[in-house]
Order: C-alpha cells, then structure tokens, then sequence
C-alpha cells in the first residue's frame, strides 16, 4: 500500500548507465549494505553535466533470482515515493539507473560535505546553536515524512547528509527494510533498523527468546 499524502505526479525516471561516467574506479564510500559512487551525469539535452550519487546494494549471491526479482520490486516502488518527495531537508532523487549491482540503483543529488556522521568525526567545535540548528533540520525532514504517511526506519548520522550550504537532508529511509523483507542472505549486513539508535518499542526479541510472563 502506498503512503497515504504522497501526490504522485512525478514519473520515476529511467537514467541510462551510458549518461554517468564514475569519477574514480572504485566506490567513493563502502557502507553496510551498499556502496557509494560518484559520477557526472550528463543528458543529451542543453543541461550542464551535474556532480550525483549513485547509490547501489551490494550483492553477493546472484544466483537468487527470485530473492533479487522481489527486491527489486521494493527498491523500484520506494524510489517511486522517494522521486515524489519535495522537502528541504529530503534528499532529492533524481531517478534509477543499471550497471553498478544487479539491483536497480538510486541517482541522488551529490552531498558535499557527506555524511552527518564523517562530519562529526571531523576536528570541529560546535556551538549549541549550530548543534540546535542541525536538530530542528532533521526533525523538519522527519515531520515531513510522517506527514505523507513514511516512517523512515534507519535514522543513523551516516543517513543523514550535508550539502556545501550546510544543509541537512535524511536519505536512505525504507531500504534497509526492502532488503530485509528480500531475504538477507542475498545481501550484506541488511537489516530492519539499527539497534543502537532504533526507538525502545520497535527491538523485540526473536520468539525463541520471548520469556513467559511471570504470574505474581
């Protein structure tokens, strides 16, 4: 079922492999489950070639087609939702593309300044009105989301991305969901969520580790 609130006027854009030439010849980031490149998109029109993001799940058994056929389906019905999203602090998708994995791929705007996470990493000092700031960004792009009826499902600093002006936008939200829902066999450290900054309700215990209730 769709999102209720999503006005799907925007068609998912098919970006051609030969449109993006890679920067370098390996990923520019190697995530859990993905890996990260950087290319110039350049179309036929009178556009300017642009810096993006290719992001493309990493495979590792190919041989489970029906495992891939099912994921690709989620990743392509996502990425219908994701391109009909249109908020500062949502991470423009551009359209899908061939050729990185044998997963469709998402073509997302290039970030600058990367990841939240890399950034703090960085030898910086933040006042606590440049950190109030970054918070009221990110809960911004999380109302905007629960308002079109999305629950992002993996709110991690390494899914939260900065542009050159300093601006934060969420990516990534519902993919690792996808995957796991998939099987995860076929993909790599895939899950429903991050433990250490998933919210108390949604960590249960597998059912083998459920414990009876305790009468008093």
């Amino acid at each position: 079922m769709p999102p209720h609130n999503v006005d799907f006027k925007t068609r998912l854009k098919e970006i051609p492999e030969a449109e993006l030439r890679r920067t370098q010849n390996i990923p520019h980031h190697t995530g859990g489950f993905g890996d990260v490149w950087q290319c110039i998109w350049s179309t036929s029109s009178s556009n300017p070639p642009v810096k993006v993001a290719i992001k493309a799940v990493r495979v590792h058994d190919s041989s489970q087609t029906a495992l891939l056929a099912k994921a690709a389906r989620g990743i392509r019905r996502e990425a219908h939702v994701w391109a009909n999203l249109k908020d500062d602090h949502i991470l423009s998708l551009h359209g899908i593309t061939t050729g990185f994995s044998h997963l469709p791929a998402f073509v997302s705007s290039w970030m600058t300044k990367g990841s939240l996470d890399s950034y703090l990493k960085q030898p910086i000092s933040l006042s606590t009105s440049q950190k109030l700031v970054m918070s009221r960004q990110i809960a911004s792009g999380l109302k905007y989301l629960h308002g079109k009826g999305i629950v992002h499902g993996d709110l991690t600093p390494t899914n939260v991305l900065i542009n050159s002006d300093d601006k934060l936008c969420l990516a990534d939200f519902g993919l690792s969901m996808i995957l796991a829902e998939s099987g995860n066999p076929t993909f790599n450290s895939c899950h429903g969520g991050n433990v250490r900054w998933m919210a108390p309700e949604m960590v249960a215990l597998p059912d083998s580790e459920q414990e009876e209730p305790i009468n008093q």
